[in-house]
């Protein structure tokens, strides 16, 4: 969340002074005849969350959010700097420095997250290198275990990148953020983050949290054997001649996400871009990942295909640089490509930089949606996937989940004390509500109750605060406890009803059972 309290509200004040100068500028900036700078306050919910088309922020009528944004993100840049400064001038200019931050993958709320000041931070004199761990959500077997930053940007700016491979093994006494059921696992899993960092040059260190004298995340003969041979790999490897060979490159602008309102189009954003994420590494084909203001600096003569993955502001310098970038060259813009020159929405600056004409129709996230039959190439070779619509003709209530002592927190006090700020729920006829305050990703509260067969569950779910805009996944466990998950749903103010077909439950990634469907009665859910 933003930080509203005093001494944020002074420095934004501050801030504001030195941007403006005068009350008078302040006032035509924000379309505010009587701000003054000492009745300026933090943007509240209501403002973070407003829309306009396409459910981005129009710079003409959202400045006072978009500038509390730009200042906390500037703040925190300002200090990684004075830190970094400061130690250098205390050793001389010996020591290296750097920090945790680029952070671009896994991080929902790119506005609050605090790493979108990373071009200014990749120019300056006093930081070094930038660290961070790779992606949770991608580090189960089969899936890519990609990084969370944007590799390739560092090299280009003469920094050095650092993987934090924090990675969860088998020895790990918690399942989570991906960790591994056996030895085998453990070692693809050590193999393929060592790989990893290689192919895109970062340094990489293991990073054990349970070694407390208990036992390691490592502390096995194997692991630690693996180590040891990728250790005498990566050494030689490190000695010899390499090259790029990458041909694509996915560009992407941390400054456009100061037009994304703490809403629909801020998930919009982190779905695009898991998504084509996700796919590019299914292709098979190496890509390499830049920033937008790095166009006119990096090298792009070995790439055919330049893709815009959410570059929605781009000022004129900006616009030069994208069109020398794409003269000659297979270009694929996705979303709306320089949609805003940072006063105001338009739909002819897309036009000027990609030469497509659109239209703007109504305010929020769009939904259009094209309907291609099995014979259109498009879709032709796609596998098909059977649609289910519930229509409940008779239902029944789950008696058992109106009990407060059939829910439960799967996770240990250790993990609580450290991680959560709030977790508690109580149950009564006909409603469950649960509360959390957290970092962390996981919210999933558990029920263990038999649940006899049947065509599908029905839920009302509403949210409140922080939880509306995200995400619910409803999971079942079957006779066996083994567990089928759905798609996620989005989660909105109002009360909405679901219906979860059974037959729309697929095998839990994250364990996959040794059957395709759930076996009856079922033992319980997770919300």
């Amino acid at each position: 969340m933003p930080d509203t309290g005093p001494a944020m509200t002074a420095h934004f004040r501050q801030w504001l002074r030195q941007r403006y100068g005068t009350p008078e500028r302040l006032r035509k900036a924000w379309g505010d005849p009587a701000i003054t700078f000492d009745a300026v306050q933090v943007p509240g919910v209501q403002e973070r969350r407003a829309a306009d088309a396409l459910g981005l922020r129009d710079p003409a009528r959202r400045r006072p959010v978009m500038d509390y944004y730009l200042c906390q993100q500037q703040l925190t840049a300002d200090c990684i700097e004075d830190f970094c400064r400061t130690a250098k001038e205390i050793t001389h200019g010996r020591a290296i420095c750097g920090a945790f931050y680029g952070y671009w993958h896994g991080v929902p709320p790119q506005t609050q997250g605090g790493h979108l000041e990373l071009p200014r931070l990749l120019a300056s004199p006093y930081v070094d290198y930038f660290a961070a761990p790779y992606d949770y959500s991608h580090r189960l077997m089969g899936q890519d275990g990609r990084l969370r930053c944007l590799p390739e940007a560092f090299p280009v700016a003469g920094k050095v990148h650092m993987v934090e491979a924090d990675t969860r093994t088998h020895l790990h006494p918690v399942d989570e953020h991906g960790r591994v059921p056996d030895e085998a696992s453990s070692i693809a899993a050590i193999r393929r983050e060592l790989s990893t960092a290689l192919i895109a040059g970062s340094a990489l260190w293991w990073c054990d949290f349970g070694a407390d004298g208990t036992g390691g995340w490592y502390d096995h003969p194997a692991l630690i054997g693996e180590v040891t041979k990728l250790m005498a790999l990566a050494s030689r490897l490190l000695e010899q001649p390499k090259r790029p060979v990458a041909q694509v490159a996915v560009v992407c602008d941390p400054a456009s996400m100061y037009l994304l309102p703490d809403a629909e189009a801020m998930q919009t954003h982190y779905e695009l871009l898991e998504a084509v994420t996700t796919e590019l590494y299914r292709t098979g084909a190496p890509f390499d990942s830049l920033l937008l203001s790095q166009l006119s600096t990096a090298d792009l003569s070995r790439y055919r295909l330049l893709i815009f993955l959410d570059t929605l502001l781009m000022d004129e310098a900006t616009r030069a640089a994208v069109k020398a970038a794409t003269s000659n060259k297979a270009t694929l813009w996705l979303w709306a490509p320089g949609i805003s020159d940072g006063q105001r929405l338009n739909e002819d600056l897309v036009r000027d930089v990609t030469g497509f004409r659109v239209a703007l129709r109504g305010q929020g996230v769009s939904a259009a949606r094209a309907v291609a039959v099995g014979t259109d190439p498009l879709v032709a070779r796609l596998p098909a996937k059977t649609v289910r619509e519930l229509k409940p003709t008779q239902t029944a209530p789950l008696a058992e989940a109106w009990r407060p002592d059939n829910w439960y927190n799967p996770r240990d006090a250790e993990t609580m004390a450290q991680h959560y700020r709030a977790f508690e729920w109580d149950a009564e006829e006909g409603l469950l509500r649960w509360r959390f305050a957290t970092d962390q990703g996981w919210t999933d509260i558990h029920l263990q109750a038999t649940i006899p067969a049947c065509d599908g569950l029905r839920l009302t779910v509403s949210g409140e605060g922080a939880a509306v805009g995200s995400s619910l996944r409803v999971v079942i466990k079957d006779a066996q406890e083994a567990e089928f998950v759905t798609e996620r749903r989005r989660v909105v103010g109002e009360p909405q009803e679901l219906c979860f077909a059974i037959g729309d439950f697929g095998p839990a990634p994250w364990r996959p059972p040794d059957v395709p469907a759930p076996r009856m009665p079922m033992k319980g859910l997770k919300l």
